[in-house]
């Protein structure tokens, strides 16, 4: 197969949609910090080839909500029955790396572009229009910008979302991501992406959110930190 069939594979989230039961949307929250290399694993860590940030994610919406009600009352109550956690993620970090055995760049290149490839490949090849064919707000040149080189900008909105979304493809919680990240049909962190500070969540349609909310979002549903 082509690279550029390989590039037009099916979105995991779209296919994590259907196969989860609302069940696991209700996983009690938990917290784990696991450091890359360190040199004791806890027994949590059950693969080492697993990512390395555990995570607790809630609906956009719900956040919103909640943000708005100054993280209070029934907002707060419906935010916290909303957290999806029990898969990981990996650090902004651990994307910034460009070691030949990057656990999240062995994913991404095996996934994407087949297991005899190098990861440098995945770097160099894996292109913003390639995980955001909606666009990302103030990253021109989409088709010939790599991830790679987003990530290890300047542009921390950028940075972030592009993280956030390569977890979402490539970690090994995408199905779990995909009930905190999509909502009515739609992937919210590719609407993010497009919109940019014109992104409202499904039910603040008239609070957009800046792009430092976005950040903020992220990095509190543990997505990019």
């Amino acid at each position: 197969m082509s690279d550029s069939k390989k590039n037009m594979q099916q979105d995991p989230l779209a296919d994590a949609l259907g196969a989860q039961s609302e069940a696991d949307a209700k996983v009690a929250r938990r917290r784990r910090f696991i450091k890359l290399g360190a040199s004791a694993v806890p027994v949590a860590m059950t693969l080492a080839s697993r990512p390395v940030m555990a995570w607790d994610c809630h609906t956009t919406s719900a956040w919103g909500s909640a943000q708005l009600a100054a993280m209070t009352g029934s907002a707060k109550t419906r935010l916290d029955n909303t957290g999806v956690s029990g898969a990981e993620c990996w650090y902004v970090n651990d994307w910034k790396s460009n070691s030949s055995t990057a656990p999240c760049w062995r994913s991404l290149t095996t996934k994407r572009y087949g297991s005899s490839k190098s990861c440098a490949y995945g770097r160099s090849n894996c292109m913003i229009s390639h995980i955001f064919p909606l666009g990302l707000s103030g990253v021109s040149s989409p088709t010939t910008k790599t991830a790679y080189s987003v990530i290890t900008g300047s542009d921390n909105f950028a940075k972030c979302i592009t993280v956030a979304r390569l977890n979402a493809l490539y970690g090994a919680g995408a199905s779990n991501i995909a009930l905190c990240v999509v909502t009515g049909g739609k992937d919210q962190i590719q609407e993010m992406a497009r919109l940019g500070s014109l992104y409202a969540p499904p039910n603040n349609t008239g609070v957009a959110w800046s792009k430092s909310d976005i950040v903020n979002y992220l990095y509190n549903s543990w997505l990019a930190r």
